[in-house]
């Protein structure tokens, strides 16, 4: 069976994966319908003898940039015939949260984890449905605090949908407070969220590299550089690129000068001139299908830190199965 969304004005047919989700979030809808037409006396039974079932409540689906999460996610939310739901950016939900954990904090003496549960129940009032789009954790504060409000939704039996590019266990890798979050994520998120990978089906660098015969271009002359950019125009139809920010804290954004959807153009200076670690590759890597790196010098011993900056780079690029196409000075046994 073919199912066609509209997104962004276009009419989108879902694969085996995006199909797979699509019908995961619509026995969802099933659930919370059938849920919200109970009578009161039989929610009141059901509350006082509850029986297991395979039913879902709440799933978290994550993927890279472009598999079509959010698309999936606000089909679902607009389509749910009921006005008790709330769709928010993660960052936003996160913002709300602190701005009224602030405001409560003003006029009461309240523990933490008491200013929390006013906070989120100020928040979340009659919802019975919350999709949060782009869950992300990279903070220690707020990955001690979403373990309460985490918990505080599911034990009063809010349905959830979340979207990620990250599995759940590599959501938070700050090292401070890291174990605390996992024995969270292991012992209670995922026994109570279906997790669905939309990637499960999809190699992006075997798929891309099919299609291209050469993805390492050296020396750098015009002619490399015609032909690297003659693949870029292809692959973004020739649109512009445009400047976007990568949001690795709430206080820190890495500026991606030139980007395209899933496509991200960078000179080696700078990715490699300036103290960026493996953390900020990880999130470029996360964010973009296909990089092109071009103008990669010869590096000499007075080049460490670039050198290992560009090790790191690679590392995070292999692991997260980007196509990478490189314009370089030397040949790759001599940079």
């Amino acid at each position: 069976m073919k199912i066609t969304l509209k997104a962004e004005g276009k009419d989108i047919t879902l694969d085996h994966s995006q199909l797979e989700a699509f019908n995961l979030l619509k026995d969802i809808k099933n659930n919370i319908l059938r849920q919200k037409n109970r009578s009161l006396i039989l929610k009141i039974i059901s509350n006082l003898f509850p029986t297991k079932n395979n039913l879902i409540n709440n799933i978290y689906i994550h993927g890279k940039v472009g598999r079509g999460k959010s698309m999936l996610m606000q089909n679902f939310y607009n389509n749910l015939s009921i006005n008790n739901k709330l769709y928010l950016h993660f960052s936003d939900f996160m913002q709300k949260i602190h701005e009224e954990m602030h405001i409560i904090r003003s006029y009461t003496n309240f523990s933490k984890d008491k200013l929390v549960e006013i906070a989120i129940k100020n928040i979340v009032r009659e919802n019975i449905v919350i999709c949060l789009d782009e869950f992300q954790v990279d903070d220690v504060t707020d990955a001690m605090i979403l373990k309460k409000i985490i918990s505080y939704l599911f034990k009063n039996n809010i349905f959830m949908v979340f979207t990620s590019n990250s599995k759940p266990e590599d959501l938070y890798q700050n090292i401070l407070q890291r174990q605390s979050f996992l024995d969270f994520i292991n012992g209670i998120f995922k026994p109570n969220c279906t997790i669905f990978n939309l990637d499960s089906d999809t190699d992006y660098r075997r798929g891309f590299l099919r299609k291209v015969k050469q993805h390492y271009f050296f020396p750098i002359n015009q002619e490399n550089n015609t032909e690297i950019l003659s693949i870029l125009h292809r692959l973004t139809n020739k649109n512009k690129l445009n400047k976007e920010e990568i949001e690795i804290t709430r206080n820190r954004k890495i500026v991606i000068n030139k980007s395209y959807k899933n496509i991200a153009l960078f000179n080696f200076k700078e990715l490699f001139l300036n103290a960026m670690g493996s953390k900020d590759y990880k999130y470029i890597c996360n964010k973009y299908n296909i990089i092109f790196l071009l103008n990669i010098p010869k590096l000499s011993p007075d080049d460490r830190n670039e050198a290992k900056r560009l090790i790191l780079f690679i590392d995070q690029a292999y692991e997260a199965k980007i196509a990478l196409l490189i314009l370089s000075e030397v040949d790759i046994d001599e940079i």
